[in-house]
């Protein structure tokens, strides 16, 4: 996660607690907001991003990208206790 590293940001891959909104709903979510991408994968962690205030913040890691393989690829964090989305990242190569 070198976009993460850059910006000083860390996650840590890890389960989630009981109360946190399942892998479904966050790909569910992640789609509805970059509805042009199709969902490729979804990881549960720990955010820690000091410059935004989370700390080891519990959050799903959705990525999605253009079905084709093509290079836009984006990165949604939601928080796995509301379901809001913290943060939405793009990336081109």
């Amino acid at each position: 996660m070198q976009f993460l590293n850059a910006n000083g940001a860390t996650f840590e891959a890890k389960g989630l607690s009981s109360t946190a909104i399942s892998e479904s709903e966050a790909r569910r979510r992640a789609s509805g907001e970059i509805p042009s991408l199709t969902v490729v994968q979804a990881d549960s962690g720990l955010l820690t991003w000091p410059q935004y205030g989370l700390d080891r913040e519990e959050v799903w890691l959705v990525r999605v990208s253009q079905a084709d393989g093509a290079a836009r690829t984006e990165y949604v964090f939601i928080d796995a206790s509301s379901g809001l989305v913290i943060w939405k990242l793009g990336t081109e190569r």
